[in-house]
């Protein structure tokens, strides 16, 4: 980019920063008058339910420069400050330090630019940051922090015009940016800001092309499932012949299984997801052979959108411009099992999103390709769609994070909300970032700005939060709410208990055998018991009284939830 262009482009931006800024000075001085003596909530806390996953949430707005840690109730735990706006994760890691991707302007970028990894301390004092960027190569969007300390990233790559069309690439597709493609590499942290790549895995060494026989990559693209087509999309308008965007494939989240040495990628533009061996060497990486599953650095797994492979499997379509492709551990060890947030755009006229949780199929020791069908085989696949209770439909960014109990923590991105449900569909937690570009929104205004890249929750046993003062601090929002009625349980946590004015009784507490309750009203009530881990182990329907026999249960503390359709009551109780 030349220098013109930056100049131009960072005036441009800060015009727009401050138009932004005095339409939310506008907008503060109207909601002052006409909001705040309400105290209407519009941001922070909205529902702790009891069986919600207690914990510790981490989030990074995208147009501010702190990484925010809160508690089950919004309270801050901690914050880390930056002077880039993130680029786009960060993670924390068991010995307390936060791992985070910068914006930093400069070289190339896109939508989800970074080029900058920073580690800081608990204390927020700064430890190692490196530059992952040049006029070739940039990192972007994720990366992965490994257990012996490195760091996988994705970066976009650019590739001269000659090497694009050596590798069969149309050349009227290539416009005067040219076209990225995507390169994994692992970063081994030295000193206070110097890095070691010690593995490399290249897009470019992957790829397969039907247009030109005497140049590289040629074949049937049909037959190649573990390659990608040079020239699926070229153009963005195929009957105006317009090169199509440098950004082709666009990558937007990386995770590692470390049990199985895998990694998996999300490619936006495909919208497909691609699983690779990592076991191999970097020399085996850029070749079709090598690794624990002798193929090299070929894809070994590839799910959502076959028509990039093959065009008569149009019909076949899953995935819509997805994020967040991640791994999934049950007993405390990863599994094949793969969690997407599937945004949406363009699978119907609402653009609606879901969770796809699938399970890839899995013979001898390899991912099985179904011949007869042209796709990867799936052993299961679970598609969660939004409702009313958590409309978590987003376009753009987002993710989820599914729980050992089967919740799932989703980050609707482009609507800076975050909600947590259990696996039959409860809401039991609900979150409004109040933080974006404008600073921190008052409580009673509606925020704007305030995306969010993805949110992770954390559990109190999580090592980083070993002896640690975790006393919770102020909420984000200005002008909090007097009280929004939420506790924090140790083990559990639960929020807006005003239950008992609700009339309802559930006595003896603690029990022996049987529990008594006693309902106000006439509604028909489902009665649910839960353990700790979340499993119902008891549910009937109950109509103002009823004696239930638990003494089939062992002792320990459980949730009762008495839910009508126009409350829902929880109460713990302990049976001895």
């Amino acid at each position: 980019m030349s220098s013109a262009r930056f100049k131009s482009s960072s005036i441009s931006n800060i015009f727009t920063s401050m138009i932004i800024r005095i339409y939310f000075i506008i907008v503060l001085l109207i909601g002052s008058i006409q909001q705040i003596q309400s105290q209407e909530q519009t941001v922070g806390i909205f529902l702790n339910d009891i069986l919600a996953i207690n914990g510790y949430t981490l989030f990074s707005p995208t147009s501010s420069q702190t990484t925010h840690l809160i508690d089950n109730c919004g309270r801050e735990i901690n914050r880390w400050q930056f002077n880039t706006t993130p680029g786009m994760m960060a993670y924390l890691r068991e010995d307390g330090s936060l791992v985070r991707a910068g914006r930093i302007f400069e070289g190339f970028g896109a939508g989800g630019s970074g080029g900058l990894i920073e580690i800081k301390s608990w204390d927020d004092e700064l430890l190692w940051s490196y530059r992952y960027s040049d006029n070739r190569f940039k990192q972007h969007h994720d990366f992965e922090c490994l257990e012996n300390g490195n760091i996988l990233l994705i970066a976009w790559e650019k590739h001269t015009v000659p090497e694009l069309i050596e590798a069969g690439r149309i050349p009227e597709s290539i416009g005067n940016n040219g076209v990225w493609l995507e390169q994994i590499v692992e970063l081994k942290p030295i000193g206070l800001d110097s890095a070691e790549i010690i593995w490399e895995w290249h897009l470019y060494d992957h790829l397969v092309q039907d247009r030109f026989p005497e140049r590289n990559n040629f074949g049937s693209v049909s037959e190649n499932p573990q390659r990608l087509d040079i020239n699926y999309e070229a153009f963005l308008d195929v009957n105006s012949g317009l090169p199509g965007n440098a950004d082709w494939v666009h990558y937007n989240s990386i995770d590692y299984n470390p049990d199985l040495d895998l990694i998996v990628v999300s490619s936006r533009n495909m919208s497909e997801i691609y699983v690779i061996d990592h076991s191999t060497t970097t020399e085996e990486a850029a070749g079709t052979t090598g690794g624990n599953f002798g193929r090299g650095g070929d894809f070994l797994f590839r799910w959502g959108n076959p028509v990039v492979y093959d065009t008569s499997l149009v019909d076949e379509r899953v995935l819509y411009a997805q994020h967040d492709a991640r791994w999934l551990s049950k007993d405390g060890s990863y599994t094949v099992e793969l969690s997407i947030f599937n945004n949406g755009l363009g699978r119907d006229s609402a653009n609606t999103s879901s969770i796809e949780i699938i399970s890839p199929g899995i013979e001898d020791g390899q991912f099985v390709f179904d011949e007869t069908i042209q796709q990867f085989k799936l052993d299961e696949h679970l598609t969660i769609f939004p409702t009313e209770d958590y409309p978590f439909s987003s376009p753009r960014i987002s993710g989820a994070q599914v729980f050992e109990n089967g919740n799932i923590l989703i980050c609707s991105g482009n609507n800076g909300a975050v909600y947590e449900i259990t696996n039959e569909g409860q809401l039991v937690w609900q979150y409004i970032n109040p933080v974006s570009q404008l600073g921190s929104t008052p409580q009673g205004i509606d925020p704007i700005l305030n995306d969010i890249f993805r949110a992770l929750r954390y559990t109190p046993d999580f090592q980083a939060f070993e002896s640690r003062e975790l006393t919770p601090g102020d909420y984000l929002e200005r002008d909090p709410l007097e009280d929004y009625g939420c506790t924090i349980y140790g083990e559990t946590s639960t929020a807006n208990l005003t239950y008992h004015d609700l009339g309802h009784r559930i006595y003896p507490n603690p029990f022996h055998h049987f529990l008594r309750v006693e309902l106000s009203g006439d509604a028909m009530h489902r009665l649910s018991v839960f353990d700790l881990n979340g499993n119902r182990v008891y549910t009937r329907e109950v109509l103002r009284k009823a004696d239930i026999d638990l003494s089939g249960l062992e002792a320990g503390i459980y949730i009762v939830r008495l839910k009508s359709e126009q409350s829902a009551v929880s109460f713990k109780v302990l049976k001895i």
